[in-house]
């Protein structure tokens, strides 16, 4: 039977947040590395699970998950390009225009940035005024 990645840690203890800072074990078990890394590269102290979970990356025991969620970096570009695209059309802006318009400024294809507005249309009830602040509409 195969192990997942916390399975294989079970047995390695926990240290304080408090004198290693934020751990790079958690975002890694869930597919993405970048926090990891950039602890390697810093001067950060490495915690023993942290040590633990490198080894087992490199023996080849856990691998990144094929469906794995998005990173925070990908996730804040998305929600700037949402954003972006709502307030142009805040402003009186079409769609089809607002789309190019963040295309453009964002340096990505149309299904890109189409997708990153699915993704956060949630925030639709949020309206933007011509300044760029958010406010939420009173209910009718």
């Amino acid at each position: 039977m195969k192990k997942s990645g916390e399975d294989l840690l079970a047995n390695v203890p926990w240290e304080t947040a408090d004198s290693f800072g934020v751990s790079g074990v958690d975002p890694a078990l869930a597919g993405d590395w970048e926090p990891l890394i950039e602890r390697l590269r810093s001067d950060a102290t490495i915690t023993r699970r942290e040590r633990e979970l490198l080894a087992l990356i490199l023996e080849g025991k856990i691998k990144r998950p094929k469906r794995r969620p998005r990173t925070e970096a990908t996730q804040e570009v998305e929600e700037a390009i949402a954003y972006f695209v709502m307030s142009r059309e805040a402003e009186g802006i079409k769609t089809e225009s607002a789309v190019r318009e963040a295309m453009a400024r964002f340096n990505r294809k149309e299904r890109r940035v189409r997708s990153a507005i699915a993704q956060h249309r949630w925030r639709t009830s949020a309206q933007c005024d011509p300044h760029g602040s958010w406010w939420f509409p009173a209910k009718k």
